[in-house]
């Protein structure tokens, strides 16, 4: 697990729990998860993405790589959202989520490993009228060029007038249908991902569906995946964690858009 301490004396001087995320961050949905299954109290420090706030030297003495969340946990600060979750589970009272549940690593690294497709789904089917960086902002996250490199040049494509490649794009969209496709035989017959109760690999894979859901991804095509969404959708740290933390306007947005992207053939359904 990656501990820093930060270099900002008011950071490392912080006690209890402290959470520097972004509502629609799907890194920090699955944190935000787990501190409402585990009804922690926390303190939200909210990382706005559209003015480049994860780029600023005070966020990146907290986070080199420019990234959010980072969980601030009595002065030490905790990043990379896998391993944060992990540490929530072991260190807070409540429900465990699960740490030594069979296929529960499996079903954590199957998650991990999409995060690359879901970032380039989003980019391209949600946030594309909002989300491309001027030069002037592009020249913020030079700031990256050696703590995070590849950050700088998802938005270095993403940015230019053509966009990401269609090429990009369809990968991502095959390697996202496979991989729920693969879930929904996972999930026949059951009614959690790993054992009989909900857990850490439901709590991963939820963020993912809601995401999917947003872009207009075919759930009605597979059952179990469905009626598996469905239940985690009835939760309440879904509802406080995740969708709580989406603007409204936002929300009626991407509607609006998914449609558009739809009626028009160019819709996450056409690169099936």
């Amino acid at each position: 697990m990656v501990q820093l301490i930060s270099s900002d004396a008011a950071v490392a001087g912080m006690r209890g729990l402290h959470l520097f995320h972004h509502g629609m961050s799907s890194c920090s949905q699955r944190v935000r998860i787990v501190l409402e299954e585990k009804q922690a109290g926390w303190h939200s420090h909210i990382v706005d993405l559209a003015k480049d706030e994860n780029v600023t030297p005070e966020y990146l003495a907290i986070n080199p790589k420019g990234l959010v969340p980072a969980l601030v946990h009595d002065g030490i600060v905790h990043i990379e959202s896998m391993d944060i979750i992990a540490y929530l589970n072991r260190e807070l009272p409540g429900p465990d989520l699960g740490s030594g549940d069979p296929g529960l690593q499996e079903w954590i690294s199957r998650c991990d490993s999409i995060q690359p497709a879901i970032k380039t789904a989003s980019f391209e089917f949600l946030f594309k009228p909002k989300q491309k960086k001027s030069e002037r902002q592009l020249a913020h996250y030079e700031r990256l060029a050696a703590s995070n490199p590849g950050l700088l040049a998802f938005h270095r494509a993403f940015s230019t007038a053509e966009g990401l490649h269609r090429s990009k794009i369809s990968g991502a969209v095959e390697e996202l249908v496979t991989a729920v496709s693969t879930l929904d035989a996972h999930l026949n017959g059951r009614e959690w991902m790993v054992g009989d109760r909900f857990g850490m690999a439901d709590v991963v894979w939820m963020v993912n569906a809601h995401r999917l859901a947003l872009m207009g991804f075919p759930v009605e095509s597979f059952a179990s995946y469905a009626d598996w969404s469905r239940r985690v959708a009835q939760r309440d740290s879904y509802r406080q964690g995740l969708v709580r933390w989406e603007p409204a306007v936002l929300r009626y947005f991407w509607r609006l858009y998914t449609r558009y992207r739809h009626s028009s053939g160019s819709g996450f359904r056409s690169y099936m």
